[in-house]
């Protein structure tokens, strides 16, 4: 940031054995995190969900305004979740 003084802060949020692809935060402050073993992790401070949506790797997070989570997996397929689970779009 510009004009800005002081050293940099590093905050742990949320540490998993995963390469992290992506990160979406939401405007109720809820941070989306998506996986290279496909899933999205959910969550702020110290409560964490992990959803596994696809056996691919993905590469995107985007929660729309009204609530709807989609991710963008590797193999070019797109998932929506769903109340009952993450579905492929489409399907």
């Amino acid at each position: 940031v510009s004009g800005a003084t002081g050293e940099n802060v590093r905050d742990t949020l949320y540490e998993q054995p995963v390469l992290f692809t992506d990160l979406w935060r939401s405007p109720d402050g809820t941070l989306f995190v998506s996986d290279t073993d496909g899933r999205v992790h959910a969550g702020s401070g110290d409560i964490w969900r992990a959803e596994q949506v696809s056996a691919s790797p993905l590469n995107l997070v985007r929660q729309l305004p009204w609530g709807q989570v989609y991710a963008g997996g590797d193999d070019g397929s797109i998932y929506v979740r769903r109340e009952s689970g993450w579905q492929t779009l489409g399907a």
